[in-house]
């Protein structure tokens, strides 16, 4: 997802039961009155979400109601990520929480939008369809997600054509 679409998405846009968060509307972020559409029509979908992170959204809601009766305080927008005072979360704030815990963890710094890249790489590395993770991230077309991504899949051609070399070496070692 965009930085600004992590969190932009509300409680309602998750479906627990099937494992999926539907992606509809963004926040607008220039008039902050509420929601507006998405960038473009390919940027409205409907993705799937493993059951590790079904299980930490659930914790989430559970953490964000109790939090409400102990303040008194409303999720007005219904956001899935918001901040102590049930405001949305900012993509600054987002990316200072990563910078500490990278720091923390002793890794490379990596931003919001750093980790969708990294997702995407990740996915197209374990041979997941291109258009599949292009649907995923929204993108208009699947050129825009080979530009994007040239590089890795570069990188997946050579290991491919080692693939190729092994296929064909075990043919001829079959005759």
């Amino acid at each position: 997802m965009y930085r600004s679409l992590i969190s932009d998405f509300i409680v309602d846009c998750v479906d627990f039961e099937n494992k999926t968060v539907t992606i509809n509307k963004t926040w607008d972020h220039k008039y902050k009155k509420g929601f507006d559409n998405t960038k473009n029509y390919a940027s409205k979908r409907t993705i799937t979400i493993d059951e590790h992170t079904l299980s930490i959204l659930k914790d989430l809601k559970r953490r964000q109601a109790q939090l409400a009766i102990k303040t008194g305080l409303r999720n007005e927008h219904n956001l899935v990520f918001i901040n102590s005072k049930f405001e949305l979360v900012t993509n600054n704030a987002v990316n200072k929480t990563l910078r500490l815990l990278c720091k923390k963890a002793n890794i490379k710094e990596i931003t919001c939008h750093g980790l969708r890249h990294t997702h995407a790489s990740m996915l197209l590395f374990k041979g997941v369809n291109i258009k599949y993770v292009s649907r995923r991230l929204g993108h208009k077309d699947i050129v825009t997600t080979l530009q994007t991504y040239s590089h890795i899949m570069d990188e997946m051609e050579q290991k491919e054509s080692r693939q190729v070399d092994a296929t064909m070496t075990e043919l001829y070692n079959a005759r």
